[in-house]
């Protein structure tokens, strides 16, 4: 992932109940957004890489309310994408450069665990 201003791994603690969201959550900002991101960087695109998943576990992308002033600290101003990645090794780039900013979330298909995602930011 050359030339990432922000890379990491996540590791995400996944609810044994099926539907349900892991506690744990990563959000970034997007070029549009005032005051973008923790460092003041505009990010343009995000790459994903599912290492890990609990059994019927699924890698969400949401996006944040392009409504001027929205929030970005409230979760519930975030709408799930079409983004979702269920298989591990599975690698993908979600462009920012139309949003103010998403999270990465993963949901639980029933089987209580560690997921594991890693990402980069450009």
């Amino acid at each position: 992932m050359p030339g990432a201003l922000f890379r990491g791994t996540l590791t995400y603690q996944v609810p044994v109940t099926a539907g349900q969201y892991a506690p744990d959550f990563f959000g970034m900002c997007g070029p549009s957004t005032t005051g973008q991101g923790s460092q003041g960087v505009a990010i343009e695109t995000l790459t994903v890489l599912v290492q890990t998943l609990t059994t019927g576990a699924q890698v969400e992308w949401w996006f944040l309310d392009p409504t001027p002033g929205v929030d970005p600290t409230n979760i519930g101003n975030y709408v799930r994408s079409s983004n979702v990645w269920s298989v591990t090794g599975f690698s993908a780039t979600v462009p920012l450069t139309s949003w103010p900013g998403g999270l990465l979330r993963v949901k639980s298909g029933g089987t209580l665990g560690a997921s594991v995602v890693s990402y980069s930011a450009a």
